[in-house]
C-alpha cells in the first residue's frame, strides 16, 4: 500500500520551497524532487542572475503593475480575496529577516549572491515539520490521489504541482502533465537567443550594440525597449532580446523582425553632422558591405529560438484558466494546486518569474481546506 503524505509538494524549485517554508510552519509537507548529484534544493536559484539571484522588482509591489500586458494574465492571482498577496508575501519576507538591496526597480540579495537568498529560502522551512523524497515523478494519479514516481507509488491527501518548465537543465518529458487531464500549452524556450534569417558576419560576433530595440509583427511594432544587443554566430542575444521573446511567443504566427536602432540610447541621439569615424569599426564595416545608411536601424528576420538549455524560463504550460485563483487549486479537483513556472505564464527579465512564483507558493501554503 502506497504511503500516505497530507501535503505532497511535486517540485522543489522556488514556488515548491515557498510553499513548503509557509505551509510547514503549521503541517507536515514532504517534498519530492528529481534526483541529482548532490540532491539540492532550488538549485536553479543557485545561477539565476549571473550569480546574484534578481529575486523581486519593486513594480511587483504597486496593483497598477498588474493592468499592463503580460501581467494581466496573473491579476486574478495577485490580487484576490481583497487582499495584494505581492506586497503581503514581501512584507513576510522581511519580517523573517530578509536582507536586500534595490538597484532601480530591481531587488536582490543584499549581499548580491544567490546564494544568500537561496540559503534565507531554505531556513525558513520548519524541518521539524518538512521531508524530501528525491525520486523522478512519472505521472499523477487524480482518480487515486496518487503520484507514481520511477520507484514506488505515494498517496496524498493534497497535492502540489510545483515542476517548472524545460529550461536550462530539464529533459523534455510532458507525461506528469498529460497525467493531470487538464488543458495546458506545449512548453518551448523563452528568454533566450534568437536565430535569424541573416547571416551575422565573423567580426560581428562577440560584439556588443547599444540601442533602442523593437520586434515587429507583420511590420507593427509590438515591443521595444532600450538595451544592448549581442551579436552571435547565428543570432542575437541580449537582456533585450531575451524580453521580446515573452512577445515573440505570443506573435508567433506574425512575420517577425527586429530592428535595432543605434543612433538613440535612452534620452540621447545621434546628431546627423557627426562624422562616420564615431562609429566602432565592426558597424562602419556592417553598414558598408550592405549597403546601409549610416542612420538607419539594423534590421533582422527571426528564424527560431535557441534550445531549452539556452533559456531562462519556458513558454507555455498549465492553462491558467483551469485555476481556481483564490487557491490555487484545480477548479475540478480541489485537492490539486498548481503553481510556478509549471502554469501557462512568463515575464520580461528583471525579477518578474521568480518574483510571481513567489506569491504563488506564499498563497498556495495560506489555503485551509
Amino acid at each position: 500500500m502506497a504511503k500516505s503524505f497530507d501535503n505532497l509538494v511535486v517540485g522543489g524549485g522556488i514556488a515548491g520551497l515557498m510553499y513548503a517554508a509557509i505551509k510547514s510552519q503549521k503541517h507536515k509537507v514532504t517534498i519530492i524532487e528529481n534526483p541529482s548529484k548532490k540532491n539540492e534544493l532550488g538549485k536553479r536559484i543557485l545561477v539565476s542572475g549571473n550569480g546574484r539571484c534578481n529575486f523581486f522588482n519593486s513594480k511587483l509591489l504597486d496593483e497598477r503593475t498588474f493592468d499592463h500586458f503580460p501581467f494581466d494574465a496573473v491579476k486574478n492571482i495577485v490580487i484576490s480575496d481583497g487582499k495584494f498577496y505581492s506586497k503581503e508575501l514581501f512584507e513576510c519576507l522581511i519580517s523573517k529577516g530578509l536582507a536586500y538591496r534595490s538597484e532601480g526597480d530591481l531587488i536582490y540579495p543584499y549581499f548580491n549572491r544567490s546564494e544568500c537568498f537561496h540559503s534565507f529560502l531554505l531556513s525558513l522551512i520548519n524541518y521539524d515539520n518538512c521531508d524530501f523524497i528525491f525520486s523522478h515523478v512519472d505521472r499523477i494519479d487524480r482518480t487515486f490521489k496518487t503520484v507514481i514516481a520511477s520507484d514506488t507509488s505515494y498517496s496524498y491527501k493534497n497535492l502540489v504541482i510545483s515542476t517548472g518548465g524545460f529550461s536550462y537543465d530539464r529533459a523534455v518529458d510532458y507525461s506528469l502533465l498529460d497525467s493531470l487531464n487538464v488543458k495546458y500549452f506545449k512548453l518551448k524556450p523563452a528568454l533566450c537567443p534568437v536565430q535569424v534569417v541573416e547571416k551575422i558576419p565573423k567580426y560581428l560576433v562577440g560584439n556588443r550594440l547599444r540601442g533602442v530595440i523593437s520586434l515587429f509583427a507583420d511590420d507593427k511594432c509590438v515591443y521595444q525597449e532600450d538595451g544592448e544587443v549581442l551579436f552571435k554566430e547565428d543570432g542575437l542575444s541580449g537582456i533585450a532580446i531575451f524580453n521580446s521573446t515573452i512577445w515573440m511567443h505570443k506573435f508567433i504566427d506574425k512575420k517577425l523582425y527586429i530592428t535595432i536602432d543605434f543612433t538613440r540610447s535612452g534620452n540621447d541621439a545621434i546628431d546627423r553632422r557627426i562624422a562616420r569615424s564615431n562609429y566602432p569599426e565592426f558597424l562602419i564595416r556592417y553598414l558598408s558591405e550592405n549597403d546601409l545608411n549610416l542612420f538607419k536601424p539594423l534590421r533582422f528576420t527571426f528564424k527560431q529560438f535557441y534550445d531549452f538549455k539556452f533559456s531562462q524560463i519556458s513558454d507555455g504550460g498549465i492553462d491558467l484558466k483551469v485555476l481556481n485563483p483564490n487557491n490555487m487549486t484545480l477548479s475540478v479537483d480541489d485537492n490539486v494546486q498548481i503553481i510556478g513556472e509549471v502554469l501557462n505564464q512568463n515575464f520580461p527579465c528583471g525579477g518578474y518569474n521568480i518574483g510571481i512564483a513567489l506569491i504563488e507558493g506564499y498563497k498556495a501554503a495560506l489555503y485551509e481546506r
